[in-house]
């Protein structure tokens, strides 16, 4: 389901707590409920964002989409959205992250986030 470019970042939050983001870029190749998602909004490419030790974070990963127009974060059912700190750290690591696999998938160019509540597709 994902391509061959995941990656981690150790981050700090300001209260000195750290924990980890990490990306996985998707196949949109594929044929499952997160690439006919990704297809519905005409996206560009989607992926996976996964936290680990961050207090505040959503409990699942959350699924980004890249769009000809913006970037989309979408919450699994009922799950909370990154307070704002998290948020402003998701997207600095998102760019970075783009940065770093752009090499595998120009198409995404530079992240363009516009956080989402709705639900990930089952």
């Amino acid at each position: 389901m994902f391509r061959d470019a995941g990656r981690e970042y150790d981050v700090s939050l300001r209260d000195g707590s750290r924990g980890k983001l990490g990306f996985a870029l998707g196949d949109l190749a594929l044929d499952n409920a997160f690439t006919r998602h990704a297809r519905s909004l005409n996206a560009l490419g989607f992926g996976i964002i996964s936290f680990a030790g961050l207090p505040g974070a959503p409990e699942r990963s959350m699924l980004w989409t890249q769009t000809p127009t913006d970037t989309a974060m979408t919450l699994a059912d009922g799950d909370r959205q990154p307070d704002t700190e998290l948020q402003h750290l998701i997207a600095k690591y998102l760019a970075m992250y783009f940065a770093d696999i752009a090499s595998i998938a120009p198409e995404l160019g530079e992240p363009r986030i516009k956080p989402m509540d709705v639900p990930l597709p089952r």
